[in-house]
């Protein structure tokens, strides 16, 4: 279960896939799927739960990299200590993203299910 949720993790700040919504204010575009309200009312808390922390996770990777263009290429000197250092960050945000997804399944579930979708939504907005 940590392997897969490490796995996610590292699928998740690898790819920072943006798409940008032109439909109902009550759908949200993600990876070129559409989850309108209706369908996440149909989710159980813990399928909430992991939907959430999936955006925990990505909406984490993408701030580790706020400054940078989307690849940090050009931006930073390639030299070996640059090259470990950028590394080393991206170990950090990767155990810190296991830690949290750990930390979280736990408690999420007990939050109101509209609170869930709320945050959701709310994460799903950030590019």
């Amino acid at each position: 279960m940590k392997a897969k949720f490490l796995i996610l993790s590292l699928t998740l700040l690898c790819s920072f896939a943006t798409a940008q919504n032109t439909l109902s204010p009550d759908s949200i575009v993600t990876d070129s799927l559409v989850v309108s309200d209706s369908t996440y009312a149909k989710m159980t808390k813990i399928q909430l739960t992991e939907i959430y922390l999936q955006e925990v996770a990505r909406v984490t990777g993408i701030l580790n990299s706020v400054a940078f263009s989307h690849n940090m290429k050009g931006d930073v000197p390639e030299t070996k200590y640059t090259q470990r250092r950028v590394k080393s960050v991206l170990r950090s945000v990767l155990k810190h993203n296991a830690n949290v997804i750990k930390q979280y399944f736990a408690i999420v579930p007990y939050a109101d299910k509209k609170n869930i979708i709320d945050a959701i939504q709310y994460l799903k907005v950030i590019q």
